[in-house]
C-alpha cells in the first residue's frame, strides 16, 4: 500500500477552494465576463490604462485618419507673405499647393508651441501618450513638445517623446 501523500491525484488542487476560487479572487473569471453583455472584453480594453497617440502635421497623417483613430495633430505654424497659417487648420495642403507659384516670398515654417501640445496631452484624456515628432535635425516640435511633457508631467499625463527620425510619413 502507497502511503497517503503518493497516492494524491494529480486533479486535485491543494489550494483551499479550488482553482476557480482562486481566479475569482484576483478579478480573473472570463466564463463570466461573456454573461454580462456590459463586461465583455471590450469593458476590460476600456478599463485599462488609455494610451493616445499626439503627433505633428509634418507626420502627412490625414485629418479623417487623425479622428478615427484618436490621434492628436499638432499644427506646423506657417508664415506666408507675412500672414500666419496654421497647418490643415486655417490652410489645407491642396491650397497650399495650388497657391505656392504665386506667394511672393518663400513661406516659412515653426514648430506649434508648446501650450498647444500640453492641451492636445490633456484632451487625449489619456494618463499615457507617446508622443512621436520630426527630428529635432529639422525642427523644434520635439523641443515644443519635450516642454508640453513637464508641464503635464505634474497632472498625470506620462508623455513619452518619440523622435521618428524621418521627414515625413515615415513619422
Amino acid at each position: 500500500m502507497k502511503p497517503r501523500a503518493a497516492c494524491r491525484s494529480p486533479r486535485r488542487n491543494p489550494v483551499p477552494g479550488g482553482f476557480r476560487r482562486r481566479r475569482r479572487a484576483f478579478g480573473y473569471a472570463p466564463h463570466r465576463l461573456l454573461e454580462k453583455p456590459n463586461r465583455g472584453w471590450q469593458a476590460i480594453i476600456q478599463s485599462m490604462t488609455a494610451i493616445k497617440i499626439v503627433t505633428d502635421s509634418t507626420s502627412d497623417v490625414s485629418v479623417d485618419f487623425a479622428q478615427r483613430h484618436g490621434i492628436g495633430v499638432a499644427p506646423t505654424v506657417l508664415d506666408i507673405d507675412g500672414t500666419t497659417f496654421y497647418d490643415n487648420v486655417t490652410l489645407t495642403r491642396s491650397d497650399f499647393y495650388r497657391d505656392l507659384p504665386n506667394y511672393r516670398d518663400f513661406p516659412k515654417t515653426a514648430a506649434a508651441s508648446p501650450a498647444v501640445f500640453a492641451d492636445l496631452y490633456r484632451a487625449s484624456g489619456a494618463s499615457e501618450v507617446i508622443s512621436i515628432h520630426l527630428s529635432p535635425k529639422f525642427s523644434g516640435m520635439i523641443r515644443a513638445a519635450a516642454i508640453a511633457a513637464d508641464d503635464v508631467k505634474a497632472e498625470g499625463i506620462q508623455v513619452h517623446i518619440v523622435d521618428s527620425r524621418s521627414l515625413s510619413l515615415g513619422v
